[in-house]
């Protein structure tokens, strides 16, 4: 089976940075919101929906309209 080089290397250095953190997602979100401040750019925060706002059919409502298609 043929193997992308590039792909294989991205692989790599995801696993290498992943086991850096003991595969913590919490401790890899935390080290990418700092380099995200170390390079000045801005992260994206969540906003938050109590439990009517969110349903299914209005989370794909909410973003096909930011999309532009509704």
């Amino acid at each position: 089976m043929w193997t992308d080089m590039i792909v294989g290397d991205l692989k790599k250095r995801s696993a290498e940075y992943a086991e850096k953190f003991d595969y913590d997602v919490h401790r890899l979100a935390e080290d990418m919101r700092k380099c995200c401040v170390a390079m000045g750019v801005k992260a994206v925060s969540r906003e938050k929906f109590s439990a009517e706002e969110f349903s299914l059919v209005q989370a794909i409502e909410r973003d096909q309209a930011l999309r532009g298609n509704l």
